[in-house]
C-alpha cells in the first residue's frame, strides 16, 4: 500500500482550496456580482490560506493566486466575447 506523504497531502488541499474558490468566484458571477482582481484574489487568498499549516507556505501561494486570476480573467473574457444565442 502506498503511503501519502505530507507534500502528496498539501497537494490535494491547495487543489481543493482552488477548486472551492473558482467555484465561489462563478456562484457571485452568476449572481450578478462583478468582481474586481482584486476581490478575486481575496478569496483564492482566503481559500488558500486554510491550507497553509506554516507560514513558509505563503510564499507558494502568491504565484498560484496570480495564475488563478489570469484564467479567471481569459474565462470572463471569452464569455463576454461570445455572442448571445437568439431567442425567438
Amino acid at each position: 500500500m502506498c503511503r501519502k506523504t505530507d507534500s502528496d497531502i498539501a497537494r490535494r488541499a491547495r487543489a481543493d482550496a482552488l477548486e472551492s474558490a473558482r467555484a465561489k468566484v462563478k456562484r457571485l458571477h452568476e449572481a450578478g456580482f462583478r468582481l474586481s482582481k482584486n476581490d478575486s484574489q481575496i478569496i483564492f487568498c482566503g481559500q488558500l490560506l486554510t491550507t497553509l499549516d506554516s507560514a513558509d507556505g505563503a510564499a507558494e501561494m502568491q504565484p498560484l493566486v496570480e495564475e488563478e486570476i489570469a484564467r479567471q480573467e481569459i474565462e470572463l473574457s471569452e464569455s463576454i466575447a461570445k455572442p448571445s444565442p437568439l431567442v425567438s
